[in-house]
């Protein structure tokens, strides 16, 4: 069992030997460079990650209060000419195509495990709204 061993460190040995860099400029720039990559990707990728994670929560919140927007001049102003007047003007300015439907909220599937926006959105409403509502975040 030794044998097996030694003769494994001894291959190894020998492949890091003759793969090493050979001279003392080389081997500095090896043990100097590598761990700067290393720490400044790793700090790229962290950054992003933080960076990210805050605007989509950001801009989450922001759609939930745009919709509540919505539904408080809905419930202000209940007659069919304010409705059209509000659906045209949240299209329009806010890009946001909305219907109000009394009691109906049609069922809709839960949001792909990978796609964050639709999660934080859905998490946003359920938090904020407190009313039942449909999303459909399918463009197209």
């Amino acid at each position: 069992m030794f044998e097996k061993a030694r003769d494994l460190f001894e291959r190894i040995a020998q492949w890091s030997d003759k793969h090493s860099p050979q001279t003392l400029f080389a081997r500095a720039l090896i043990i100097i460079v590598v761990p700067m990559l290393l720490l400044q990707a790793l700090s790229a990728w962290w950054f992003y990650s933080q960076r990210g994670d805050n605007v989509t929560n950001r801009l989450a919140i922001l759609l939930v209060r745009d919709l509540r927007l919505l539904i408080s001049l809905r419930s202000d102003f209940p007659d069919d000419e304010h409705r059209n007047w509000i659906l045209r003007r949240s299209a329009q300015d806010l890009l946001l195509f909305v219907s109000f439907r009394k009691g109906i909220v049609r069922p809709f599937k839960e949001p792909e495990y990978f796609d964050i926006v639709a999660r934080e959105v859905q998490g946003a409403m359920d938090a904020d709204l407190k009313r039942p509502f449909f999303l459909d975040n399918n463009i197209g």
